[in-house]
């Protein structure tokens, strides 16, 4: 009886990450780059940032997810050239992502600039049967039926402005079947933040993003107090889903370290969300403290 209510576990585990196979990222406007292949237009410098995220904690083959992106900018040409990769993991089921982005800002004014990005790879579904416990029952399932290889695109949009930042991106995917619920091929994200200024040393930055799949949304709302660019904390909601506490500091010029941990609930009875750990790290390149050309008044 243990055997079996343990398989019925696994395929409910199967069925909702197949439900679930859309990148979902906690700390707002500190993880774009992840899903806006156009934010890193404002990065004047080299950059590499990476992810570890360990969903519904406690929870025996619960989502684990790493990602990283790098980031090289060519700022004479107002170009920048992007890798990314996005592995999660989530009992016998492997979700991969790669591909290889390209960026370029459009000046619109000496402080104002908007930003394209073009992203380009592959997106790979595995499920891996030999770790799967069957009851009284042959194993006879077909990864055929699972596994995918497919094309992944995206592309994003960005305005961005000293204290206002809009954007919003499109991913495209392949993935389909019946174990692909709504084969809907588009995920689309909208995202805004708006800088306050408390003071000298002080500010308040709210902040929102949308993502859309399937028919589904998700909205994250929430801000951030920030002491000189050194400590941001803040809080946010996941609308009708969970609380996000958030934290960033800066250590060195090089390394800034952020997290956030997610007290989940439910108004609709989804008994699967529970808390989260989130995990940032982003080194900055050392690079020349000079203003950017394209924020210089002609």
């Amino acid at each position: 009886m243990k055997k079996l209510i343990l398989f019925l576990l696994i395929a409910c585990l199967v069925r909702t990450g197949f439900g679930q196979y859309v990148p979902q990222f906690s700390q707002l406007v500190k993880t774009l780059e992840f899903v806006n292949p156009g934010y890193n237009a404002s990065k004047d410098y080299p950059s590499v940032v990476l992810l570890y995220r360990n969903q519904w904690t406690g929870f025996e083959g619960a989502p684990e997810m790493y990602a990283l992106n790098a980031h090289l900018p060519f700022n004479q040409k107002h170009l920048g050239a992007d890798v990314n990769f996005y592995n999660e993991s989530l009992g016998l089921v492997s979700h991969s992502i790669a591909n290889l982005g390209a960026n370029v800002d459009v000046k619109l004014s000496s402080s104002s600039f908007l930003g394209f990005g073009l992203v380009g790879g592959v997106e790979l579904y595995k499920i891996d049967w030999t770790n799967a416990i069957y009851a009284n029952m042959s194993s006879s399932a077909n990864t055929e039926d699972y596994d995918r290889d497919n094309l992944y695109l995206g592309t994003g949009v960005n305005l961005f402005a000293p204290r206002l930042h809009l954007g919003a991106s499109v991913c495209y995917t392949q993935l389909n079947g019946d174990y692909y619920s709504n084969n809907e091929r588009f995920v689309y994200y909208v995202n805004g933040s708006f800088l306050f200024s408390l003071g000298q040393s002080w500010a308040l930055k709210p902040a929102a993003i949308l993502r859309h799949y399937a028919g589904e949304q998700d909205f994250d709302y929430g801000a951030f107090v920030l002491y000189k660019d050194w400590v941001w904390v803040g809080i946010a909601n996941r609308f009708q889903k969970a609380v996000i506490f958030m934290a960033d500091v800066k250590i060195t010029d090089l390394f800034r370290l952020g997290y956030s941990f997610d007290y989940g609930y439910s108004v609709s009875g989804n008994t699967y969300y529970s808390n989260c750990h989130e995990f940032r790290l982003e080194f900055n390149m050392p690079h020349k403290k000079q203003p950017f050309e394209r924020c210089i008044a002609d």
